[in-house]
């Protein structure tokens, strides 16, 4: 029998498993994300006004061949509304009925008091079921010190970060095993013996490249769907000079991208309508979706407080950053010199990779699309430490770090911790440095080692000496 047709034959003889797991936690912890990608699909959009996160959310997904889960996900407890009563009904009838639950905390803020709000709730109910404590938000959960976090009471702390996709393998494996399943893996399902050693050995495929997705967002009115249109060579997207045409976030694949056209983030309304909020949150949902992000500026106007903002959306959500000024066809009396310098002066904008054109015309928007490609790769890039470290110590031998309160600054080495966006842990002698130092370390790091087009993280952590470690 051949290596394919044994392995799909026991995959068919299995009869699958089902894992029941019960999301909960206090509001705004990340439960939805996590949520969302357990379940593998976004749900429907919910806006914040009463009375519409009130009930349980339900999905079943496949986790792998052998195992589906059963995904619940609960309103946020102890939130201070009306509904309090509601939603603790609700997550203890889903935590009586679970095989696992999971414990939901923000890794930003660390442990809350309605966090052990939450807790003490839990372990009144006795329900005698695995609690696993899921410290969410944590983009570089390899640093994350989770001995604060014991004190939720889980069996085991699991750090994540629901909205990129990290660290939840871990975590699925240890609620797989509280219930007594077996992980899958592949290589466990053939039986060596049976082979037949004379079939050629299976080819490893190669694999998939991923599409970057491009999400093209700015304010209402300064071109952003037919910029879309000429980048993509069809009016697939409605033009109209009306404010708000775009309410949807519009998907378009393409061989070697996806485009995102988005509405147009507007300033905050307190008067704002339904559709509006919902436009907003679809506008935020691509943002995070995507892998670069096109700011779209009206160069008539100039680079307003409100495109600031936005700029600082895609920095925050650590987006490929590329910036298109707009409407260039309309500019008569400026030198595009002139421009492309003040965007590069411009502390906002310094990480973008700036491009000027016309989306009515076409001009240069050939060039938008390779400047978003840079960018996408800019941002998966990853440095070996010996070639970090060799540039350290060029540049501390011409600007060494100041003092902190009469105390020298000693840098050990740096170190990348991930990719996506790019992420850096500057170990030295403690924990503070001087932010101004650290930015012209940031600013000297991106020009001289090439990072264009995307926000790079840059963070201290103090070096523990050779008494702490010993005493360890």
């Amino acid at each position: 029998m051949s290596l394919k047709r044994k392995f799909f034959t026991v995959l068919t003889a299995t009869e699958k498993n089902i894992l029941h797991i019960v999301i909960v936690g206090r509001p705004n912890v990340g439960k939805s994300s996590l949520f969302n990608r357990l379940a593998k699909k976004r749900v429907a959009i919910v806006h914040d006004e009463p009375g519409v996160t009130r009930d349980c959310i339900h999905a079943t997904a496949g986790w792998d061949p052998l195992t589906d889960i059963r995904v619940v996900d609960t309103g946020g407890i102890f939130q201070g509304s009306s509904y309090d009563a509601h939603i603790l009904e609700g997550a203890e009838k889903e935590a009586r009925q679970a095989d696992v639950i999971f414990v939901v905390v923000d890794g930003q803020v660390g442990v809350q008091p309605l966090d052990l709000q939450v807790r003490d709730w839990l372990f009144k109910l006795n329900l005698n079921k695995p609690l696993f404590t899921v410290v969410n938000k944590c983009e570089s959960y390899e640093l994350v010190d989770v001995y604060p976090y014991k004190k939720m009471g889980g069996a085991d702390v699991f750090a994540i970060s629901a909205a990129h996709n990290r660290g939840l393998e871990p975590l699925m494996d240890a609620a797989l095993l509280s219930k007594g399943i077996t992980p899958f893996d592949p290589e466990a399902c053939l039986d060596e013996e049976q082979l037949d050693p004379f079939e050629p050995a299976p080819q490893e495929e190669a694999p998939v490249q991923k599409k970057p997705k491009i999400a093209v967002i700015g304010r209402p009115n300064v071109g952003k769907s037919t910029l879309l249109n000429s980048l993509i060579g069809e009016e697939r997207v409605l033009v109209s000079d009306l404010i708000g045409t775009t309410r949807d976030a519009i998907y378009v694949e393409e061989e070697d991208c996806i485009w995102i056209d988005t509405a147009g983030v507007r300033k905050k309304h307190k008067e704002a309508t339904v559709i509006e909020k919902f436009a907003a949150m679809r506008t935020q949902e691509a943002i995070e979706s995507a892998d670069v992000c096109i700011v779209c500026l009206d160069v008539q106007q100039g680079v307003t407080d409100h495109d600031r903002r936005i700029a600082d959306m895609v920095i925050q959500a650590g987006k490929g950053a590329v910036v298109f000024l707009n409407k260039w066809d309309l500019v008569k009396a400026i030198r595009m010199e002139h421009v492309m310098q003040a965007i590069k002066q411009d502390p906002s904008l310094n990480c973008f990779l700036p491009v000027i054109g016309s989306a009515k015309t076409g001009r240069n928007t050939d060039q938008l699309k390779s400047a978003c490609l840079k960018s996408y790769e800019s941002r998966n890039r990853r440095i070996s430490t010996a070639e970090l470290n060799k540039w350290l110590k060029n540049l501390l031998m011409h600007q060494s770090p100041p003092s902190v309160r009469g105390r020298p600054t000693r840098i050990s080495y740096l170190t990348q911790v991930s990719t996506a966006p790019p992420s850096f842990v500057i170990f030295c002698n403690q924990e503070e440095v001087v932010p101004s130092y650290l930015r012209y370390l940031e600013n000297r790091f991106r020009s001289e080692m090439g990072f264009v087009g995307t926000p790079i993280r840059m963070r201290t952590r103090k070096r523990a000496t050779w008494i702490e470690r010993r005493e360890r």
